[in-house]
């Protein structure tokens, strides 16, 4: 049988499909030094070293029912590193060549469901999600929000339906609170849906509620926003935008 190809992947792509399923409190424990993904996306995993032992081995994950990357098999530990990236290929390769069926987990609630197929009529969609589920230029955007509404809990229930309708823009925001704080090393709680975020850490608990500047929605549908009739000072925005800029880029510098 042809071996599957597998590459070296960055802690960006890692963190986008299987980070949200990594306990905080393994970062104690072990250091992870390498992420791998095979062809066509099945499978990814994770080299590790033992922080306590000083050995190494690995972490294999793939989709469960619910689409979700979770761990489906550890490698054995190694003296080297080599050794344990070996292990880990095979066992990369051994999860891919088998049924997807055999990595379900037995705890997945509900089925599969596609945050991009439209549900709504026409009208009633906001203009931003019909460029995000159209345009195949957004189509990075899409592989990055799809693995992250697997993990996100909906506490209201209506988390897709604002999120094609009258809601896209907070459920957005909500999205990126959500990988912030799970990529910051916190647990979140969501079995109340006030206040949006109940967080706990190494350094305690901490709640969020996220917060926009939504537009006016009457009857289900957003309303149009008004052109104004003022002359804008536009070179004043451009100085601020600059400034803002500036900031930022430092502030990352």
């Amino acid at each position: 049988m042809e071996k599957l190809a597998i590459k070296s992947i960055s802690l960006t792509r890692f963190n986008a499909l299987g980070g949200y399923a990594r306990h905080p409190a393994t970062m104690m424990t072990l250091e992870e030094l390498e992420y791998l993904e095979i062809e066509g996306g099945s499978v990814i995993g994770i080299l590790t070293k033992d922080l306590t032992d000083e050995d190494f081995g690995g972490i294999v994950m793939a989709r469960d029912r619910n689409l979700r990357f979770r761990g489906v098999d550890v490698t054995g530990f190694f003296a080297h590193s080599e050794e344990a990236r070996e292990a880990l290929v095979d066992g990369m390769r051994n999860a891919a060549r088998v049924q997807v069926e055999a990595h379900h987990q037995g705890d997945e609630v509900g089925e599969p469901v596609d945050f991009f197929a439209h549900r709504h009529e026409p009208a009633r969609l906001n203009p931003s999600f019909v460029q995000l589920t159209t345009n195949e230029g957004y189509s990075p955007a899409r592989d990055i929000i799809e693995p992250m509404m697997r993990w996100y809990e909906d506490a209201d229930g209506n988390f897709v339906e604002q999120f094609q309708t009258t809601g896209f823009d907070q459920r957005i925001w909500e999205l990126y609170l959500f990988a912030l704080l799970i990529e910051a090393g916190y647990l979140l709680d969501r079995k109340h849906n006030v206040p949006d975020f109940s967080c706990s850490g190494f350094l305690g608990k901490l709640f969020v509620e996220a917060v926009t500047v939504g537009p006016t929605v009457r009857e289900g549908r957003i309303v149009p926003r008004r052109q104004s009739t003022r002359r804008r000072d536009w070179s004043a925005i451009s100085r601020t935008t600059c400034r803002l800029s500036l900031a930022v880029r430092s502030s990352q510098s």
